[in-house]
């Protein structure tokens, strides 16, 4: 028993490792992702607590023509 609960704190905690690399170094595809997913997660017929999931996880609008990496809009390309 305990060797599974090891496994599964290893892999929560790599997947937390994963998902902070992922939103720091790659922020287009982080948002992609989890628009993704929220808009997945806010159809019609799904759970309250899932479309609740779904707009909390939804980004947010982007304004003016930023690239959504960094404020820097002198480094967008």
């Amino acid at each position: 028993m305990s060797l599974t609960v090891q496994y599964i704190v290893i892999a929560a905690i790599g997947l937390f490792c994963l998902a902070f690399v992922v939103r720091s170094q790659l922020p287009s595809t982080w948002r992609k992702m989890t628009g993704s997913i929220a808009l997945w997660a806010v159809r019609d017929g799904r759970p309250a607590w899932l479309k609740a999931l779904g707009r909390r996880i939804a980004p947010s609008a982007r304004a003016g023509n930023a690239c959504g990496g960094c404020s820097n809009d002198d480094n967008c390309h």
